[in-house]
């Protein structure tokens, strides 16, 4: 399959904020390409009017290196919080939920690189706590119908916006849903999404607990479920709760990478 290199972003940021996530390469000559990228982006930034929600959150541009063989490399931009010390301070004098999505994380980035060489075309994407949304964004990037769900609104502004720079605002919608919740799995343009998205959220046992509800439920609904995890202090109840369901047979689902791909119930 050959791969159509995404034109890249302008970073709705000022320069001294834009920051590179480069892949394991150490090649000089890719190095450099990333670099002459992510220049070529700063040039191009423009001022936007943002969101209060943006407002109250300062945020960085991250420009996320997704394959090295372009020249020069493909990648997208995201944004996270400038100071997340800061935005978690903010959440909880507010009362407001964790902030776990301010940042992006490693195992985001490399279920993005995984599902960037996946054919997504016409597939209808769910992605349950997005943070960042990157994993997303390069769903919709390769022809994915995407709704990007969290609890923090303010990772769902910066989703939006970072849909905008990659010019898939169209293929991708937000919305306020809390995985740990009663209400069933939202509907992906009035449809059952075909895949579901689970990045970085195993934090402690019961999130991960829930975590696995959800994937038990989209499962059954016959979706591929996708889950980052850098093992993380809820990847054994996540993966017990599974085991116990009969997911993955005695031994139970296995990571690969941080990454972890459930077929369907049946195989659908």
């Amino acid at each position: 399959m050959t791969m159509k290199p995404i034109k890249l972003a302008r970073p709705t940021t000022p320069a001294d904020d834009i920051v590179v996530v480069r892949t394991s390469s150490t090649d000089v000559a890719v190095d450099a390409a990333v670099d002459a990228a992510v220049d070529a982006a700063v040039d191009v930034a423009v001022d936007v009017a943002v969101d209060v929600a943006v407002e109250e959150r300062p945020l960085r541009a991250r420009f996320v290196v997704l394959d090295d063989g372009p020249s020069p490399p493909t990648g997208v931009v995201v944004y996270e919080a400038k100071d997340p010390g800061q935005a978690v301070d903010t959440a909880i004098a507010r009362g407001d939920p964790a902030p776990y999505g301010a940042v992006l994380w490693d195992s985001a980035t490399a279920l993005a690189r995984r599902l960037f060489r996946a054919e997504l075309q016409g597939r209808r994407v769910l992605e349950l706590g997005c943070g960042c949304g990157l994993v997303g964004v390069v769903c919709a990037t390769r022809g994915a119908l995407v709704l990007c769900t969290d609890v923090d609104v303010h990772t769902l502004v910066a989703t939006r916006r970072a849909a905008t720079d990659a010019a898939v605002a169209d293929r991708l919608s937000t919305a306020v849903f809390d995985l740990c919740g009663a209400a069933p799995l939202p509907l992906v343009d009035a449809a059952p999404a075909t895949d579901v998205i689970i990045a970085d959220v195993l934090y402690e046992p019961m999130l991960a607990a829930a975590a696995a509800r959800r994937t038990l439920e989209a499962l059954a609904m016959g979706a591929r479920v996708f889950i980052g995890d850098p093992d993380r202090a809820g990847r054994q109840t996540f993966l017990r709760v599974l085991r116990e369901a009969g997911v993955g047979g005695e031994l139970g689902p296995t990571f690969d990478d941080c990454v972890c791909v459930l077929q369907p119930i049946g195989g659908g």
